[in-house]
C-alpha cells in the first residue's frame, strides 16, 4: 500500500500532460475493489501501535555492502533482534550501481539521497511510536524508483535494444531471488507426513469430523499458531498481522499484555471464556499440569487436556442478558462458567425474554470464508450466534430481509431469531468492498469514454 502511494505521487509529480493525471485517476478508481478494503482493514488495525521497534542495528546495514549482486532476501546476513527487516533492506548490488547514476541527474538525484537519509533515521532512537525497521525496508522503494528511472534513460539513450535486455534482467533477478525463498519450495516440503501424536491430538479435536474442528489453545510455547495450522488445528490466537481492535480485546482476556507475533498465554484463561470461544483442548508442556481430563498422547513433547462442554459452532441460545459494551459483556463471560448458555449480547432490542430452555447447536449447511447459511428450527426464538469474530463488515439477513448483527459475549456474531425464520445467511461485505465496486465501474466507464474520445474524428481546420 505504501509503494503503490509513493509511486503514484511520484508520477503525478512527474506528469507534465493533463492526460497523465487523468490516466492515475482512471487506474485509482479501477484498483479501488482492491485498495478500499485494504485500507479500511488498515483503519481498523491495532497494529500500527504495536508493530513498534527499536533502532536498527547498524551491523544490519552491513549487508547492503555485500547482499550479492542482485539482492536476495532469503539469505540475509545479519541475525541479531530486528533480523525480519534485514531481508527487505538491502536492494542488491545491480540496483544501487543503477540508482547511483541518478545521483548525475538534476531531477531525480534527491530519490537515493532521500533513501540514504531514511536509513540514517532508521538506526537513531526517534521519540514515539516509530517501526524503524519499516522506514529502513520501505525507503527501499525510493531506490528502486530511481533504479527504474535511470534503467529507462539507458533504454532511451543507448538505443532500442537495451529495453529487452533490462526487462529481461529484471525478470532473471526476480527469479534468482526467490529460488531459495520458502514460497518457492516444492509442495511436499510444506505438507510433511504427521507424526502419530498429531494424528492422536485431530482426533481428540474432532478435525476428522464432519461436524468441525474444536479450537485449541496452548499455554506458554507449547503450541504456536502457524505451525498448529500446518497440521489442521483451529488455534483460537492468530498470528502476526492484521491484528484488529476487536482481535486486541480477544488477546488482551487471554494475555494482558499480548506479545505478538504469536501471541502466548501463561495461565489457563477462565472456563467461560474457553467455551464460549468453542476452545475444546488446552495443551501444556509436559512439566505442567491442569485439573481437567487428560488425554493420553504417545510420544508427545505436550500434553493435552478436555475442556468440558464447549459450545459448538454455531447455536440457538434461547435466553440472552444485556450488556452495554464489549468490556462488560467479556467481564461477564470470565465470570460465568455457562455463559455460552445464556450469553451477554449488545443492543439487543427486544430484549429476550428468559427461558429455561438449554442451548440447541445449530447446522451450517455452508461455513465459508465469506458466506455462512444457518439452518434455523421452527418456531426457535432467542439468538443465532456463529462462533466467529464480530466484525462490521459482517451483514445479516433471514430469507433476504436484512438484520441486525449482534455482538455476542463482546467477541461473536449473533442475530436475534423468532418463530418463522428458516435460514440466516452471514455474507462478509465491508463498506470497503461495496464502495470499490461502485468507483470500479466509474473507472471503467472512464476508461471507455477515454478510448471513444481519442477516437473521435478530428474537427476541420479553419482559414
Amino acid at each position: 500500500m505504501h509503494g503503490l502511494a509513493l509511486a503514484t505521487v511520484w508520477a503525478g509529480l512527474r506528469a507534465r500532460q493533463p492526460g497523465s493525471l487523468l490516466g492515475i485517476l482512471i487506474g485509482l478508481l479501477l484498483a479501488a475493489p482492491l485498495l478500499l478494503p485494504l485500507a479500511e482493514l488498515a483503519a481498523g488495525s491495532s497494529t500500527a501501535q504495536a508493530r513498534v521497534t527499536l533502532p536498527l542495528d547498524p551491523r544490519q546495514l552491513l549487508d547492503l555492502l555485500w547482499p550479492g549482486w542482485l539482492g536476495h532476501p532469503a539469505r540475509a546476513g545479519y541475525e541479531g533482534p530486528g533480523a525480519w527487516a534485514d531481508g527487505q533492506l538491502h536492494p542488491g548490488l545491480v540496483c544501487l550501481a543503477l540508482a547511483g547514476l541518478a545521483l548525475g541527474s538534476r531531477r531525480d538525484r534527491w530519490l537515493p539521497l532521500l533513501w540514504l537519509g531514511a536509513l540514517i533515521l532508521s538506526l537513531l532512537p526517534l521519540p514515539g511510536p516509530f517501526n524503524h525497521g519499516r522506514l529502513g525496508s520501505e525507503a527501499g522503494l525510493l531506490l528502486a524508483l530511481a533504479a527504474g528511472l535511470q534503467a529507462s534513460r539507458l533504454a532511451t539513450d543507448r538505443g532500442r535494444a537495451w529495453g529487452p535486455l533490462l526487462a529481461c534482467g529484471v525478470l532473471l533477478s526476480g527469479q534468482h531471488a526467490r529460488r531459495s525463498d520458502q514460497h518457492s519450495l516444492p509442495a511436499q516440503a510444506h505438507d510433511p507426513p504427521l507424526a502419530p501424536w498429531v494424528a492422536d491430538l485431530r482426533q481428540a479435536a474432532g478435525c476428522d469430523d464432519a461436524a468441525g474442528c474444536d479450537r485449541v489453545l496452548g499455554l506458554s510455547w507449547a503450541l504456536q499458531p502457524n505451525t498448529g495450522a500446518l497440521a489442521g488445528l483451529r488455534d483460537l490466537r492468530g498470528y502476526d498481522l492484521p491484528v484488529s481492535q476487536q482481535t486486541r480485546l480477544l488477546l488482551r482476556a487471554l494475555e494482558p499484555r499480548p506479545q505478538g507475533p504469536w501471541y502466548p498465554v501463561t495461565d489457563p484463561p477462565p472456563l467461560g471464556l474457553l467455551r464460549l470461544t468453542g476452545v475444546g483442548l488446552l495443551l501444556t508442556l509436559p512439566d505442567r499440569a491442569l485439573n481437567l481430563d487428560e488425554i493420553p498422547l504417545q510420544d508427545a513433547p505436550l500434553r493435552a487436556w478436555r475442556v468440558p462442554d464447549p459450545a459448538p459452532r454455531a447455536w440457538l441460545a434461547p435466553s440472552a442478558r444485556p450488556a452495554k459494551d464489549a468490556q462488560e459483556a467479556l467481564a461477564q463471560v470470565r465470570a460465568d462458567p455457562e455463559a455460552w448458555q445464556r450469553p451477554p449480547v449488545e443492543d439487543l432490542a427486544p430484549p429476550v425474554a428468559p427461558s429455561r430452555l438449554p442451548a440447541q447447536a445449530l447446522h451450517a449447511e455452508m461455513d465459508g470464508p465469506g458466506l455462512v447459511l444457518i439452518d434455523i428450527p421452527e418456531n426457535a426464538r432467542g439468538v443465532a450466534v456463529f462462533n466467529e469474530s464480530w466484525s462490521l463488515g459482517w451483514r445479516a439477513d433471514v430469507a433476504g430481509e436484512p438484520r441486525p448483527l449482534l455482538r455476542v459475549g463482546g467477541l461473536l456474531m449473533g442475530v436475534a431469531v423468532q418463530p418463522g425464520d428458516r435460514r440466516l445467511r452471514l455474507r462478509y461485505r465491508p463498506d470497503g468492498w461495496i464502495w470499490g465496486q461502485r468507483l470500479g465501474v466509474v473507472g471503467l466507464l472512464g476508461l471507455l469514454g477515454l478510448r471513444l474520445w481519442r477516437r473521435r474524428p478530428a474537427s476541420s481546420p479553419r482559414g
